[in-house]
């Protein structure tokens, strides 16, 4: 899993070193250093932060880096737990570079939408899982060949969740203090990602697209032969069954997929006659009748 999706789980393992550092060298060191501007503290309670410009001027990581800083395990478990289920899938089908474009595009987004609320001390990977939500949401639909899986149900639970982390009913259940600006801008920018920059079927050519298929792409199309539905549950047409059962047919060869493994196979040793027929009768040519 780790060859197909690295980016991902490079993510990952940055967000944990980063709260690891958090917990050795304490919040306020690390915030130093990651946060959207640079800040003094004043007193134990309150800070003094610099301007934007001057992250601007030259400390650019900053517009990104908040992503990492997380503010306890939970918070970092459930937030790496959704970039596992639907940033993986952007690595494995559009590649490494769409993954990182989207979530550096989408990280600065969600990190400057905060910001403008004039707040500073703020962190997490929410924003980024915003964004790779909306943006599996939109390809799913685009292009469900290509393997992408969301549910319709899931997204409107997640713009619940966003509407509802905005009243004050978050505080009374218990939520704490949530980057609300930072989903909304997340998400925004995961819809837009997912507009812009999936190529659209009619400009791909027919082998092209078998050309850059994927393992998770040819398994997914396989499925949705089996089950005569996308993964989002949409009904397959009996033209685009017979697009996907030609497009997994030229994957296996062009793959040299094995033979017991291929769509349609049929097991040789199964087909012979059942026990108990007579043996001479199965070497002896059968014999061909004429009706007039």
């Amino acid at each position: 899993m780790i060859p197909q999706t690295p980016l991902t789980w490079l993510v990952g393992l940055a967000c944990c070193l980063t709260v690891l550092c958090q917990y050795v060298l304490g919040q306020a060191a690390v915030f130093e250093w990651l946060a959207i501007v640079p800040f003094e503290l004043v007193g134990s309670q309150h800070i003094a932060p610099a301007p934007l410009s001057t992250t601007l001027a030259g400390e650019w990581w900053r517009l990104w880096s908040p992503s990492l800083m997380h503010f306890g395990i939970l918070h970092l478990v459930f937030n790496l737990l959704w970039l596992w289920v639907f940033g993986r899938q952007i690595e494995a089908i559009d590649g490494a570079w769409r993954f990182a474009l989207v979530v550096l595009v989408s990280g600065v987004a969600a990190n400057l939408a905060q910001y403008a609320t004039g707040s500073v001390l703020f962190g997490g990977l929410s924003g980024i899982d915003f964004a790779v939500i909306g943006y599996v949401f939109i390809a799913a639909r685009r292009r469900p060949m290509l393997g992408y899986q969301m549910q319709r149900s899931l997204m409107i639970f997640m713009l619940i969740y966003l509407v509802l982390c905005m009243t004050p009913l978050s505080s009374a259940i218990g939520l704490g203090a949530i980057a609300n600006e930072a989903h909304l801008g997340g998400l925004l920018a995961g819809l837009v990602l997912g507009f812009v920059l999936p190529r659209r079927m009619s400009d791909m050519t027919f082998d092209g697209m078998v050309e850059q298929m994927t393992p998770t792409i040819y398994e997914s199309l396989k499925q949705s032969m089996q089950l005569r539905k996308w993964p989002d549950g949409r009904v397959l047409t009996s033209e685009q069954v017979e697009l996907c059962m030609e497009a997994v047919i030229k994957y296996e060869v062009h793959n040299n997929v094995p033979a017991e493994s291929r769509v349609g196979f049929i097991d040789n040793g199964t087909c012979g006659p059942r026990d108990g027929d007579d043996t001479a009768s199965r070497d002896e040519p059968e014999q061909i009748k004429w009706v007039n």
